[in-house]
């Protein structure tokens, strides 16, 4: 048995929001539609404009599907951001970083905190995730864990512990080093 004891800010919260927005498929679809989308649009009133010889207003259409292609991104990354961060603390009021106890068996994962227990069977386990900050469990009914690998006490025996449940409970795993939110 494994136990870890540690309390989550804010920004774990965030992280763990903004990872599951970057695996959705339905939120990259809608972001990519919305980064090409809108410029494709712009293009066509551009070529409409130039095509009845309103040439200033073809201009102004192509320059916005420009900035829009270039600049919406970033401006799209800050508002996800907020949402969640918003979502978070609004979630999380009452318990602004509240101290959690986890035990990790190879049958249970157990969580305690001020609030109370709970027990989850290693098979409702969807998928474990690993960033270069984090080590996200996710369950089937969608809900995560969050586990900071800086609070990590004992990175071998963790490891041990995961490499165990995943080979025997064929849990898949995703290791993602690199990722950030973008």
């Amino acid at each position: 048995m494994i136990r870890l004891k540690y309390r989550l800010e804010t920004e774990d919260h965030v992280a763990f929001q903004l990872y599951v927005a970057s695996c959705s498929k339905r939120i990259k679809r809608k972001r990519k539609m919305v980064k090409i989308g809108a410029p494709i649009a712009y293009l066509i009133l551009a070529a409409i404009a130039f095509f009845v010889e309103v040439i200033g207003l073809g201009i102004i259409f192509a320059l916005l599907a420009i900035l829009w292609y270039f600049f919406y991104p970033k401006y799209e990354k800050k508002r996800y951001e907020k949402h969640y961060r918003s979502f978070v603390e609004d979630n999380l009021k009452a318990d602004s970083n509240p101290e959690v106890v986890i035990e990790l068996t190879e049958t249970y994962i157990s969580l305690t905190n001020k609030n109370g227990y709970s027990s989850m069977k290693i098979e409702v386990i969807k998928e474990i995730d690993e960033t270069n900050k984090y080590f996200f469990i996710r369950f089937n009914s969608g809900q995560g864990l969050v586990l900071p690998k800086l609070k990590i006490s004992n990175m071998n025996e963790f490891e041990k512990w995961l490499n165990l449940i995943i080979e025997k409970h064929k849990i898949k795993r995703n290791i993602n080093l690199e990722w950030k939110w973008k």
